[in-house]
């Protein structure tokens, strides 16, 4: 079993979509959550590990030193207190599933630019078909966009899974 790290950008795959936080070390992960289903009330949270794995398969999100500037895992640790804090006191903006989402919350940490590949990959090329299909035959256009997202998984989530389990 490997041992999670303090400053790991963690990704938990919940199979239509992926979860992204930050680990901050104590078994804890700062990430943006709220109610499944329900995001009005999501906010930046200090959860469990176990928690925010929810059963699901976990990752570590890699980044190439070469391609950005890379937080240390303290700056990745600190800089995802900061945020919790402002969120804790009204100060950080809303969550928002374009804008300012969990993966948004933790490339910031990472690398100080707010990105979310998933946002991008769904407004793309790769979704439009799909979704042409779609409101020919619902249910061929929603197979597609699924089985298209599964073969379009980032690379990064093929390289680092962690065989955890809560316990």
């Amino acid at each position: 079993m490997v041992r999670i790290e303090p400053g790991w950008h963690l990704v938990a795959d919940r199979r239509a979509f992926t979860h992204h936080g930050i680990y901050v070390g104590r078994g804890s992960v700062i990430h943006f959550t709220g109610q499944p289903n329900n995001k009005r009330g999501a906010a930046i949270r200090r959860t469990s590990l176990a928690d925010f794995v929810a059963g699901s398969p976990l990752y570590v999100r890699s980044y190439d030193a070469d391609e950005v500037d890379l937080n240390s895992p303290g700056e990745a640790c600190a800089t995802a207190e900061r945020l919790l804090q402002l969120s804790n006191s009204g100060k950080h903006a809303k969550y928002h599933l374009l804008n300012n989402n969990c993966e948004h919350l933790a490339t910031f940490c990472k690398i100080g630019t707010a990105e979310s590949a998933q946002v991008r990959d769904a407004t793309g090329l790769a979704v439009s078909l799909p979704l042409i299909a779609m409101a020919a035959n619902p249910v061929a256009g929603a197979l597609g966009w699924l089985l298209g997202r599964r073969a379009n998984r980032p690379p990064w989530q093929d390289e680092r899974l962690i065989d955890y389990h809560a316990g």
